[in-house]
Order: structure tokens, then C-alpha cells, then sequence
């Protein structure tokens, strides 16, 4: 079975939240913390520039930060998934 994103959301495999922004500790109260996870797949609006206004510079593969608490979670076959709308997407990571 297979998950397709659609308009703008973006599925990520979360990989880990983030304590530490630079140099300030992200305290576990926090409401919004920032978590890291990696671009699986692109919706319609993201992949065609036909469907966009202006030019994503996402793309499948991209370590990206985006909001914790944003983001809906299923789970497929035994496999979680995470759903973000890319304005939810902060950073991406360059590596």
C-alpha cells in the first residue's frame, strides 16, 4: 500500500526532535518543538510547477526541520508516517 500526498502536504520519516537550537536549550514544555525528519514523498502542488505560484526547493531525500505539533500521523502496514504542509517546514538541512 502505498501514501500519496496531496496540494502541499509533504510526508517525512521523523527522525528525531531537536532539545538544542544553536545555543539555546528547547525545554520539554515547550509547545512547538522543532523535530528532523527526511522527505519520502511531494504532493501534486510541490512536484508541478503547472499547479504552484511560486517554486518549492523541497525535494524527496531533503533533511528538513519543521514543527512538532503541526503535523498528522498515520501508520500504514506497522510503518508511521508524518504529514506536514510545507509552510509547517521551517529548515532544510544542509549536509
Amino acid at each position: 500500500m502505498r501514501l500519496v500526498p496531496r496540494h502541499d502536504q509533504v510526508i517525512i520519516e521523523m527522525e528525531e526532535t531537536i532539545n538544542k537550537v544553536g545555543a539555546i536549550y528547547v525545554p520539554d514544555t515547550a509547545k512547538d518543538k522543532p523535530v528532523v525528519g527526511r522527505i519520502i514523498d511531494l504532493g501534486n502542488e510541490l512536484e508541478d510547477e503547472n499547479w504552484r505560484d511560486s517554486k518549492s526547493d523541497l525535494a524527496v531525500g531533503d533533511r528538513v526541520v519543521y514543527r512538532e505539533y503541526t503535523q498528522s500521523e498515520v501508520s500504514i502496514d506497522g510503518k508511521k508516517w508524518t504529514l506536514v504542509k510545507e509552510d509547517d517546514i521551517l529548515a532544510k538541512v544542509m549536509e
